[in-house]
């Protein structure tokens, strides 16, 4: 039962603050290419997290207490990263400008850092290791397409400023 409660917070959690940073916090229009990129991968993560973990029926334990506090230490560093960069691009001196402060200045992504570890928690919460496919799925996006294509279109957008960023 209380692995199930913390998946299911978890997964409430996660949708409303998707929610929230596409519609508040990044103020851009959702593309259908990325609704029908992201919504299967979402869905199909949700099944087999809801599904494994959900059918577990060893004791919580540790490893899903440590899985709760992953999350959210994963929830608070992918919201604070996109809070801060918002404030910040807010104020006119700043347009046009690369955002290198907080989180940001230790990452050059603080985001999929995030979902990393906000996603390792919820495999742990569900004590299921099949779901350990999860986070290692988006590692490989990460690095291997997401991070390469996104750098590209700050170097086009930010020139030199992200050039001296990125070293």
């Amino acid at each position: 039962m209380t692995r199930r409660a913390c998946l299911a917070a978890a997964f409430l959690i996660y949708y409303i603050r998707i929610l929230f940073t596409e519609f508040v916090f990044l103020k851009r229009g959702v593309s259908w290419r990325e609704v029908f990129t992201l919504a299967p991968w979402l869905l199909g993560i949700y099944l087999l997290l809801g599904i494994a973990g959900g059918r577990n029926a060893d004791a919580f334990g540790a490893l899903g207490a440590a899985g709760v506090a992953l999350f959210l230490v994963g929830s608070w560093m992918n919201t604070s990263a996109e809070y801060n960069r918002h404030a910040w691009k807010q104020r006119p001196e700043n347009r046009g400008h690369l955002y290198t402060q907080g989180l940001f200045r230790y990452s050059r992504h603080p985001n999929y850092l995030g979902d990393l570890a906000l996603f390792s928690g919820l495999c742990m919460i569900s004590g299921a290791l099949v779901t350990a496919v999860i986070p290692l799925l988006m590692l490989a996006g990460f690095v291997f397409v997401n991070i390469p294509a996104l750098d590209s279109h700050l170097r086009d957008k930010y020139g030199e400023e992200f050039n001296k960023y990125a070293r």
